[in-house]
Protein backbone atom coordinates (compact mmCIF):
# COMPACT_ATOMS: atom_id res chain seq x y z
CA UNK A 1 0.00 0.00 0.00
CA UNK A 2 1.25 3.18 -0.55
CA UNK A 3 0.53 5.03 2.67
CA UNK A 4 1.49 8.56 1.60
CA UNK A 5 -1.26 9.33 -1.06
CA UNK A 6 -3.86 7.04 1.20
CA UNK A 7 -3.03 9.85 3.74
CA UNK A 8 -3.13 12.75 1.22
CA UNK A 9 -6.69 11.64 -0.39
CA UNK A 10 -7.92 11.34 3.16
CA UNK A 11 -6.80 14.76 4.49
CA UNK A 12 -8.37 16.03 1.43
CA UNK A 13 -11.44 14.00 1.70
CA UNK A 14 -14.10 16.09 4.18
CA UNK A 15 -13.82 14.37 6.98
CA UNK A 16 -9.60 14.75 6.47
CA UNK A 17 -10.64 18.76 6.50
CA UNK A 18 -12.54 18.62 9.63
CA UNK A 19 -9.88 15.81 11.29
CA UNK A 20 -7.13 19.31 10.12
CA UNK A 21 -9.19 21.81 11.49
CA UNK A 22 -9.75 19.83 14.97
CA UNK A 23 -5.70 18.99 15.42
CA UNK A 24 -4.90 22.87 15.00
CA UNK A 25 -7.40 24.20 17.57
CA UNK A 26 -6.40 21.76 20.01
CA UNK A 27 -2.77 22.57 19.11
CA UNK A 28 -4.04 26.39 19.78
CA UNK A 29 -5.56 25.35 23.06
CA UNK A 30 -2.55 23.65 24.18
CA UNK A 31 -0.43 25.90 23.75
CA UNK A 32 -1.85 28.81 25.17
CA UNK A 33 -3.16 27.08 27.92
CA UNK A 34 -0.73 27.60 31.07
CA UNK A 35 0.12 25.60 33.49
CA UNK A 36 1.60 21.87 33.17
CA UNK A 37 1.62 19.60 30.26
CA UNK A 38 -1.25 17.86 31.76
CA UNK A 39 -3.58 21.16 32.30
CA UNK A 40 -2.56 22.10 28.34
CA UNK A 41 -3.81 18.34 27.61
CA UNK A 42 -6.88 18.22 29.64
CA UNK A 43 -7.70 22.04 28.05
CA UNK A 44 -7.00 20.47 24.54
CA UNK A 45 -9.22 17.34 24.80
CA UNK A 46 -12.16 19.43 26.63
CA UNK A 47 -12.13 21.75 23.43
CA UNK A 48 -11.84 18.67 21.47
CA UNK A 49 -15.03 16.87 23.34
CA UNK A 50 -17.10 20.46 23.23
CA UNK A 51 -16.54 21.03 19.03
CA UNK A 52 -17.36 16.72 18.56
CA UNK A 53 -20.87 17.54 20.83
CA UNK A 54 -21.60 20.63 18.84
CA UNK A 55 -21.11 18.89 15.46
CA UNK A 56 -22.97 16.38 16.35
CA UNK A 57 -26.30 18.40 17.22
CA UNK A 58 -25.24 20.33 14.18
CA UNK A 59 -25.46 16.78 12.13
CA UNK A 60 -28.90 16.17 14.20
CA UNK A 61 -30.11 19.63 13.21
CA UNK A 62 -30.30 18.77 9.24
CA UNK A 63 -31.80 15.62 9.69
Amino acid sequence: MDFINKGKEFLSSEKGKEFTEDAKEGYATFNKTEGTTMDKAKAAYEGYQKDQKEDKEKKEEKK
